[in-house]
């Protein structure tokens, strides 16, 4: 008899809770540190997280109700959510000014936020998953336009949801250069779009890329 791995079970999505934050903070590191070493050095990924705190969990999106964990067999395998607040990631701003710099979606356009995955359960469409569940969940309070500031890594998956590239940004670096994130949107019923359908727990491995961002 053939032995069941997580890798062969199907994820499920529950609203997260308070109680959730360190597990998910934890994911959202090692996705970082792991995923996005194909774009991004390790020296910037550390700087990132060390100037900036990227990586850490904006806590109003679980306060929100609008931030999903992707569970299998209780361990979170990945996580993500929307925001109505203007805000499209979550970083430090200490006394820099940062967040007044910080590209905001327009009224009306909710932000996909915070989408990250296991690097052992990437490419099973968990990603893909948790973008379709935000999306709908914000359709349910009248959004119907949405962003995303992604990594670079990221940005394959949203291109595949029909998201397309409005531009790039970047975050200066102490001695490391740049970060860099690139703002991508959609509009229902725009270029044809439709509505995805409600969320499926995926059924295997599929060619879904990574989707760590903020």
């Amino acid at each position: 008899m053939q032995e069941t791995t997580m890798q062969d079970l199907r994820p499920t999505l529950r609203h997260a809770r308070p109680c959730d934050r360190d597990a998910i903070e934890r994911l959202m590191r090692r996705s970082v540190r792991t995923l996005c070493t194909r774009d991004y050095s390790a020296r910037q990924i550390a700087a990132m997280e060390r100037e900036f705190g990227f990586g850490r969990l904006d806590e109003a999106l679980i306060l929100d109700g609008t931030y999903f964990v992707a569970e299998i067999q209780g361990a979170i395998v990945g996580s993500g959510g929307w925001s109505r607040r203007t805000k499209l990631l979550a970083v430090r701003d200490d006394d820099t000014g940062l967040e007044s710099d910080l590209p905001h979606p327009p009224p009306g356009k909710a932000a996909i936020r915070a989408v990250f995955v296991h690097p052992e359960m990437a490419g099973r469409g968990i990603g893909r998953l948790l973008v379709r569940a935000a999306e709908s969940d914000a359709r349910k309070k009248c959004h119907d336009a949405f962003e995303i500031a992604a990594t670079l890594t990221g940005v394959p998956l949203y291109r595949k949801l029909d998201y397309r590239t409005k531009g790039l940004f970047s975050f200066g670096l102490s001695g490391d250069g740049r970060f860099a994130f690139v703002l991508l949107s959609k509009r229902d019923g725009e270029h044809g779009l439709r509505p995805a359908a409600p969320a499926q727990r995926p059924a295997g491995p599929d060619a879904e890329s990574p989707a760590p961002n903020g």
